[in-house]
């Protein structure tokens, strides 16, 4: 089975962005999986109210 369509996006957005990255010899990225999810979960949450505001500091987990 193929990878889904998200995630093809963020390999490739990855990509892309590691690529600039580099041409400023700057280190590469890696995806954290924690991080996405909770990301899409506070976007979905900001979409739902209509309101755009920053999260707590309580409310973000370590990565």
């Amino acid at each position: 089975m193929g990878k889904s369509a998200s995630k093809q996006f963020s390999e490739e957005v990855l990509r892309s962005h590691n690529e600039y990255r580099r041409q400023h010899q700057a280190p590469a990225l890696k995806l954290s999986s924690k991080l996405s999810r909770d990301a899409t979960r506070y976007a979905e949450s900001l979409a739902s109210t209509r309101i755009l505001k920053h999260s707590t500091e309580s409310s973000r987990g370590s990565w």
